[in-house]
């Protein structure tokens, strides 16, 4: 058994990619002390390893392997791993709910950073305490979540349990597109497994829920010269149907010109799922399946069109557009 943690620092790492082998080499530089201290064991130098938050663990039981686990995140690497051990072993938690539980970090700050879902359920508390929570990153960007564990647990008679961190609703993913599974697509994931999806005259609902949203500046699209009505959405973050108490803000946009009608759909599994109408479309979201949505949502080719994404086709989490030169405007954190 094998826990192993690979770093290029941060996104993107040094900017340079080895020619002819589409790698990115690591700013693992920044991990050394860069104030010069001869007494200091972190100072830079050749042929050193900076120090570093890593935490690959392995937990024996009985002198056995039991469990593997790891995660990336910088300084929150290690309070991450500790929280999914807490729960996973004092509080008696299967090793999925472990991993998919809302994490805080506290690294001897004066305050507590922690995860959306996290404030949501225990800040009033904590703060009876004297413990300051503030939230772990921008709303609108990845930095709002703290971690990305796998791990693998080995029961008896050698059956594994492999896990990795759920598909969240506001979760904005990779994925192969169903049509045609030899190309990648990235959508943000509107409805998980279990979920009624309406969209109807421009108004998304979740499981009856009206996903509220506000007015913000109109936004000026560059390819069509023209201001697009722009908007913030409360989205109800969340694995399953009965998880929608917690949200992220989304920023999302709306062309008035354009109808509710979704027309030019195609034949897809389940689609007997759907109902559509002149308003838009409501679908029921299958099991093992998503449905995904563009923010851009009068311009986007997306679930309403062509169906739901098997969880098969999954690759990943999208975090950075790190370069598109036909669009430059969208390198950087994705929302």
């Amino acid at each position: 058994v094998v826990s192993y943690t690979l770093t290029i620092e941060q996104t993107g790492g040094s900017g340079i990619v080895v020619p002819g082998r589409g790698f990115l080499l690591n700013n693992e530089l920044t991990d050394f002390s860069l104030v010069y201290d001869a007494d200091d064991p972190n100072r830079l130098q050749p042929g050193k390893r900076p120090r570093s938050s890593m935490s690959p663990t392995i937990v024996l039981r009985d002198g056995k392997p039991f469990i593997a686990i790891g995660s990336p995140g910088g300084s929150t690497i290690i309070t991450t791993v500790l929280q999914v051990l807490l729960d996973r072993l004092d509080r008696g938690m299967t090793l999925p709910a472990s991993v998919a539980a809302p994490r805080a970090s506290q690294r001897n700050t004066t305050t507590v950073s922690a995860e959306p879902a996290f404030l949501e359920r225990y800040q009033a508390l904590l703060e009876g305490y004297g413990h300051e929570l503030v939230p772990s990153g921008d709303a609108f960007t990845s930095a709002a979540e703290i971690g990305a564990v796998t791990g693998i647990e080995l029961s008896p008679g050698g059956r594994l349990t492999v896990v990795a961190e759920p598909v969240r609703r506001g979760d904005v993913m990779v994925f192969r597109y169903p049509p045609k599974p030899s190309l990648d697509y990235i959508k943000r994931v509107v409805g998980v497994p279990g979920d009624e999806v309406a969209y109807l005259n421009k108004q998304l609902s979740i499981n009856g829920q009206v996903v509220a949203k506000a007015n913000l500046p109109d936004f000026f699209e560059q390819d069509s010269l023209s201001y697009i009505k722009q908007f913030q959405e409360s989205f109800p973050i969340g694995a399953s149907p009965s998880e929608m108490s917690t949200s992220k803000t989304v920023r999302l946009l709306n062309n008035a010109e354009r109808p509710a009608f979704i027309a030019g759909t195609d034949d897809f599994p389940f689609k007997d799922q759907c109902s559509y109408s002149v308003e838009g479309v409501v679908c029921k979201v299958p099991p093992g399946h998503y449905f995904m949505m563009g923010d851009n949502r009068d311009n986007s080719l997306d679930s309403r069109y062509w169906g739901f994404v098997p969880e098969a086709n999954i690759v990943g989490k999208a975090i950075m557009v790190w370069m598109n030169f036909s669009s430059l405007k969208r390198i950087g954190a994705i929302d």
